[in-house]
């Protein structure tokens, strides 16, 4: 979704908007809103309880899914994703080792493009919903907490910065900020997903 087109969305429905946006697009909805909470649009203490607390109710949708449908999904599809039960064995084995430290990079990085995976891993390998919750919850604080920052730092140098060069220069330099943040995440992804099938 162009960078524009979310920018009006939640400039004219503010709030309301952000929900169905943040599963597709949280990190550019995150900036944005923390932008716009700086330019006095939105209430910045709101824009990080709406952006935490749908982002977390996505969290339990994905575990419900891995843990109710987990096994059907792979033992019927994951051919087709380069996927078998012995790959499942194995991420049983490294998600009820090290858990922790998955869930929180994963939150704490958006996943690189694989949260929604990891998620569902979480919920297919059994992870304890409590301690599943309580990770991503550390981590989704932070994961916020950064992106919305970002926003309302650009907002701050817009805002000190009078004539028009310089908040074209600004408005340039943000775009260019979130393109490269999308591009390191599709590469990261490309990354992990080629080291996988390795």
């Amino acid at each position: 979704m162009p960078l524009g087109t979310v920018g009006e969305l939640i400039l004219q429905y503010k709030y309301l908007v952000m929900v169905p946006l943040i599963p597709v697009a949280q990190p550019l909805v995150g900036m944005i809103a923390g932008l716009l909470a700086r330019l006095g649009v939105m209430e910045l203490w709101v824009v990080y309880v709406v952006l935490v607390s749908v982002a977390l109710a996505g969290d339990v949708a994905w575990y419900w899914v891995g843990y109710h449908w987990g096994e059907k999904f792979v033992s019927r599809f994951g051919r087709f994703f380069a996927v078998t039960p012995a790959h499942v064995v194995s991420a049983k084995y490294i998600f009820h080792r090290y858990h922790a430290p998955i869930l929180l990079v994963s939150k704490i990085t958006n996943g690189f493009g694989l949260a929604i995976v990891t998620l569902f891993t979480a919920g297919l390998t059994k992870i304890p919903f409590g301690r599943y919750m309580l990770f991503n919850t550390v981590g989704e604080l932070i994961w916020a907490a950064t992106i919305v920052a970002i926003g309302y730092f650009f907002g701050e140098a817009y805002i000190r910065v009078n004539d028009m060069f310089g908040r074209a220069t600004l408005t340039a330099l943000f775009v260019v900020f979130v393109l490269a943040m999308i591009g390191f995440g599709v590469y990261a992804r490309g990354r992990i997903e080629r080291a996988s099938h390795e």
